[in-house]
């Protein structure tokens, strides 16, 4: 399942189920390929840009406001547009490394 992590009008972090099947073409302008290790937390933050991240192997959970929580496990795709408001929290979690891909947008 793919997601997107997005602002809503309160300024809040939200998450969506995303259907890359009626996705318009996007262009990327920069791809990266990037590991963390079991345990790597990032604390409150944001996405630098409108952004894809793939994962690859390994696991990791986001956290919006709230405490809700989503995970993404190899193959998914999350959509993160949450360049402003409250942000997110990052976790890998299991015990091996969470690889994964990031295509900013343009």
């Amino acid at each position: 399942m793919h997601h997107r992590v997005f602002v809503d009008v309160d300024g809040r972090t939200q998450f969506e189920q995303l259907d890359l099947a009626v996705s318009p073409a996007i262009s990327s302008a920069r791809c990266l390929f990037a590991s963390r290790p079991p345990g790597a937390v990032q604390d409150w933050h944001n996405a630098d840009s409108a952004m894809f991240i793939i994962t690859l192997s390994g696991e990791m959970e986001v956290e919006i406001e709230g405490g809700r929580r989503q995970r993404f496990g190899p193959g998914s795709v999350r959509l993160a547009e949450d360049t402003t408001g409250t942000g997110h929290v990052s976790r890998v979690i299991g015990d091996e490394p969470w690889q994964f891909v990031v295509l900013t947008l343009e």
